[in-house]
């Protein structure tokens, strides 16, 4: 890759007094050096292993999906040397001890999915590596560690932007509420937040607004009634998004993704389930020209039938009458003569009509 790129930057006509630099340690003396780096195909800074004193490998990735995903190293236990009656013997590391010792170093990880604040005593920037990490040992059959806050309550953000929510919730407009998710269950609990906010003592209410106060417990404590909400901690908001799978994508065996799906993705066929006229232009896609551009990848559910019905309406307005038709429908004579002229029904007026016309056309 690096010898690539390399032949790519004699093709740049940049002076050379442009071209980066990149800091690395020389391996027979182990000092920091500078080397001059290409600037085209930019080296991803995730691809430098990390400096622990003990054997890394990979970069490796963890997809979830198109925005999920992370990138880590793991470093394991090398050989060391013990002395036994006198004799310097190399003996390598146990399956215990590569499980116990070896550490998984998250590179790069995705917040999309994560709205939450970050942890109390945590850096803003790194808590969500810090807490993809333990998932990705248990994954790689490594002991975790887990950071302190793994368990501390998950409150994300919104903004108080609506005046039904402001009243329902006694903010201020535009003012920050504190949204606890359940870890289990629907629905949610709402208060107002101010940064010395305890989620345990705290007011809570529904997302809703009634129903009085929420009662809120963590998972490891008792609940003070039965229907107590149970929140989110971190360990599980980010255990739940990357669980989350592609699931519009399909697995090598041209399967939906799944969560025992292995191997290269690719994007599921489209499905288009109607035709929608619109614009200007529509005249021009009566003979559906230009629509299609590979069938093969589009599937049709169900066709437009209102063209057919209302050619129906016009054979049998010009029969019985607009007047008759349009008692007989159930809807009103200026109704069916919009209907006529081409224009779009509602659900309720196209469900009127199917019903008398019928369905099989």
């Amino acid at each position: 890759m690096r010898e690539l790129r390399w032949k790519l930057e004699a093709l740049s006509p940049s002076p050379d007094a442009l071209r980066g630099w990149i800091n690395v340690f020389d391996p027979d003396t182990g000092m920091p050096v500078r080397l001059p780096e290409p600037r085209f195909l930019r080296f991803e800074p995730e691809n430098t292993p990390p400096i622990t004193g003990m054997p890394v490998t990979g970069p490796l990735a963890n997809p979830v999906a198109a925005k999920k995903y992370d990138v880590y190293w793991v470093s394991e236990p090398g050989a060391h040397l013990e002395i036994h009656n006198g004799i310097g013997v190399v003996i390598q590391p146990t399956a215990q001890d590569r499980r116990e010792l070896s550490r998984v170093l998250v590179a790069k990880a995705s917040h999309h999915g994560l709205t939450h604040i970050p942890p109390t005593g945590s850096d803003p920037d790194t808590w969500v590596a810090e807490a993809v990490a333990p998932l990705l040992a248990r994954q790689a059959g490594i002991t975790p560690i887990e950071p302190s806050w793994y368990t501390d309550p998950a409150i994300s953000l919104v903004a108080a932007t609506r005046p039904r929510i402001a009243n329902t919730h006694h903010a201020w407009p535009y003012s920050k509420l504190a949204v606890w998710n359940p870890m289990l269950g629907n629905g949610r609990a709402i208060t107002r937040w101010h940064p010395t906010l305890d989620p345990y003592a705290a007011d809570w209410e529904d997302d809703q607004g009634v129903g009085g106060r929420v009662a809120i417990r963590p998972a490891d404590l008792a609940a003070p009634s039965p229907s107590a909400l149970i929140g989110d901690t971190y360990q599980t908001a980010v255990a739940r998004t990357r669980r989350s799978i592609e699931h519009t994508a399909l697995g090598p065996d041209d399967r939906p993704c799944g969560s025992r799906t292995r191997g290269v993705l690719r994007p599921a066929p489209t499905q288009a389930t109607g035709i929608a006229i619109i614009g200007k232009e529509s005249r021009r896609w009566r003979d559906g020209r230009n629509l299609i551009g590979e069938p093969e990848h589009t599937t049709y559910i169900k066709a437009d039938d209102w063209p057919l019905l209302r050619a129906r309406l016009e054979r049998l307005a010009e029969r019985i009458g607009q007047r008759a038709l349009a008692k007989a429908i159930g809807i009103g004579e200026r109704t069916l003569r919009y209907l006529i002229a081409g224009r779009s029904p509602s659900a309720a007026t196209q469900a009127k009509v199917i019903r008398l016309l019928g369905q099989n056309l």
